[in-house]
């Protein structure tokens, strides 16, 4: 039954983000406290984070020992680490009503506490703004038609989630393909870059519009598709590929025919 909070929708989600790379102590502790309310017992949440971490058990003491182990392992190991042990006690769970508590309680606390994560079917991914999840989730929704393009938008996040280090050259390629493939749908030509596709559909795409996306075409040419030493996208650079390329999807997908 949802609690007084959910009940009067008085839960706050538009916390900033300011949390991603790395893993609160409090939060370490919450997770052990959470996958004993799951159902899971302290034998299994020490051994997952001992597998996820590392390190071995110290024995075969009772549950109170195994409890103070876990914490203290959890709570000195490397912050991406711990994003393993949240996978990993997902997986474990068996009930699927307490899956799905269990992937709620992390949501809900990734967002009242500023993580710049999220939780789905079992992985840790990348997470944004309000704005910018919406717009990614709408526009992997309109590509429903268009399965690989789908697909390629899901993995330019999956790159961007991988950590401790993002593969953003994987973000920008990925967020660019599903980009083209979804102008070739649209525009025809199954061989046909997206330069050329915008170069000879100049009409359909509103000026300014023509220009930017040629702007990040090339730039993705760059940082994502021919990598010099030393030249592939930041993390931030390219989180705004992603991002644009979800708005710009979203937004042909609803302006032309």
């Amino acid at each position: 039954m949802p609690n007084f909070s959910e009940r009067n929708n008085l839960r706050t989600t538009n916390i900033p983000i300011v949390i991603r790379n790395d893993a609160e102590y409090s939060f370490r502790m919450w997770l052990i406290s959470l996958a004993k309310l799951v159902g899971l017992n302290v034998r299994t949440i020490l051994n997952i984070i001992c597998q996820c971490t590392y390190q071995g058990e110290d024995g075969n003491w009772g549950d109170e020992f195994r409890e103070n182990e876990a914490k203290e392992k959890l709570g000195n190991t490397a912050w991406y680490y711990v994003y393993d042990v949240v996978e990993s006690l997902y997986n474990c769970i068996a009930n699927a009503s307490k899956k799905q508590e269990y992937e709620s309680e992390i949501n809900a606390y990734f967002q009242t506490n500023g993580y710049g994560w999220k939780f789905e079917n079992g992985q840790v991914l990348f997470r944004g703004n309000e704005i910018e999840e919406q717009a990614f989730t709408n526009a992997v929704q309109s590509l429903s038609t268009n399965q690989t393009a789908q697909s390629e938008l899901k993995l330019a996040l999956d790159d961007l989630s991988k950590r401790p280090i993002a593969d953003t050259t994987g973000t920008v390629q990925h967020a660019m393909a599903a980009m083209e493939c979804f102008c070739r749908q649209k525009f025809g030509g199954t061989t046909s870059t997206l330069g050329d596709i915008i170069q000879n559909n100049r009409s359909s795409f509103t000026p300014p519009l023509d220009k930017a996306l040629e702007k990040l075409w090339g730039f993705a040419s760059n940082h994502g598709r021919h990598v010099l030493n030393g030249g592939a996208a930041t993390e931030e650079e390219a989180e705004f590929v992603l991002n644009m390329c979800s708005s710009l999807i979203l937004y042909l997908s609803k302006s032309l025919p």
